[in-house]
C-alpha cells in the first residue's frame, strides 16, 4: 500500500532531482590577513634583529617563515587532492622543526651548564 501511495505521489509531484554542487568553501579572509600579517611581522623580525639573533634562532624563524607560505600556498592554489595532501604534510612537518628548534634553543639558552658546582 504504501508503495502505492509513494508512486502516486511521484506522478503528481515529482521530487526534483537535487544535484551535488561542489561547495566553493573558501578560507575567511581574515585568517588569510592574519597570516599575512604575521608572514610580514617575521620577516620584519628577521631582518630588524638580523645581528642579535643567533642560528638556531635565525633557523627557527626562517622555517616558521617557510610554514607560513606553504599554508598560504595551499589554501590559495588550485592543485589536486593528493598536492593538498603533500603541503599539509610538509606544513606539519615544518610546524615539528620549529616545536623542536624552539625546545633546542631554549635548553641551549637558560640550561645549568655548571653541572652542580
Amino acid at each position: 500500500m504504501s508503495t502505492q501511495t509513494k508512486r502516486i505521489q511521484n506522478k503528481i509531484s515529482p521530487k526534483e532531482k537535487v544535484e551535488k554542487v561542489k561547495s566553493d568553501l573558501k578560507p575567511k579572509q581574515s585568517r588569510d590577513l592574519l597570516l599575512l600579517l604575521l608572514m610580514g611581522m617575521t620577516i620584519f623580525i628577521m631582518i630588524l634583529g638580523h645581528e642579535n639573533i643567533d642560528t638556531m634562532g635565525f633557523s627557527m624563524y626562517g622555517t616558521m617563515l617557510v610554514s607560513m607560505m606553504l599554508m598560504y600556498i595551499n589554501r590559495h592554489v588550485d592543485m589536486s587532492e593528493a598536492a593538498h595532501k603533500v603541503l599539509t604534510i610538509l606544513v606539519l612537518i615544518g610546524v615539528a622543526a620549529i616545536i623542536g628548534l624552539m625546545a633546542a634553543n631554549i635548553y641551549f639558552q637558560f640550561a645549568d651548564w655548571s653541572l652542580g658546582s
